[in-house]
């Protein structure tokens, strides 16, 4: 289901200096997603929305970041990039907010196609603020908490969600979405 992969510490280090740095320009979201209307009905009593910022590195339109070569070295030393058909990638940063408890997580949602898509979450930085992984029935069916070097691959219709980081300041992702190629 889920799949852990490990970079190096000389690439872990300059991929976190490089999206942590004062220069890259992030963009303010008021909310962490766009809910549609299947995923409306996944909002639980736990679920705490919060604004982020958000950096697109690659979307439809191709590449739109002068940073998305520092992004895809992950990948790249993850698998083979040559095997993979970008849709999405982008780095996310979600902040400490007030009056968040371990138990609350953002809106659950899926990134792709059933059995189609893939998606690979980066982790910048070691933080708290959990991957929480949901059952149908939207129980907590496993949680990885962030640590800097590691990225997990997963079908994207899996139903997921993040936490917002309690202990320390931010926590800082790259999130791709692609498709193997044929």
């Amino acid at each position: 289901m889920i799949t852990k992969y490990y970079i190096n510490d000389n690439l872990a280090n300059k991929v976190e200096q490089v999206f942590t740095q004062r220069t890259i320009p992030w963009y303010y979201n008021s909310s962490t997603y766009d809910a549609t209307d299947d995923e409306v009905s996944m909002l639980k009593t736990t679920t705490v929305d919060s604004p982020q910022f958000v950096h697109i590195l690659f979307d439809d339109t191709g590449i739109n970041s002068t940073f998305y070569e520092d992004s895809i070295s992950v990948l790249k030393e993850s698998f083979d990039f040559n095997t993979i058909d970008m849709l999405r990638a982008k780095s996310n940063m979600t902040l400490n907010v007030s009056g968040y408890t371990i138990n609350h997580h953002q809106p659950i949602h899926t990134d792709g196609n059933p059995n189609v898509h893939k998606t690979f979450i980066y982790y910048v930085n070691d933080t708290d603020g959990d991957t929480m992984f949901f059952d149908k029935d939207l129980k907590i069916i496993e949680r990885i908490t962030p640590k800097k070097g590691m990225g997990i691959l997963f079908d994207s219709d899996i139903r997921h969600a993040a936490q917002n980081p309690i202990k320390h300041y931010q926590r800082v992702i790259l999130n791709f979405v692609f498709k193997w190629k044929v």
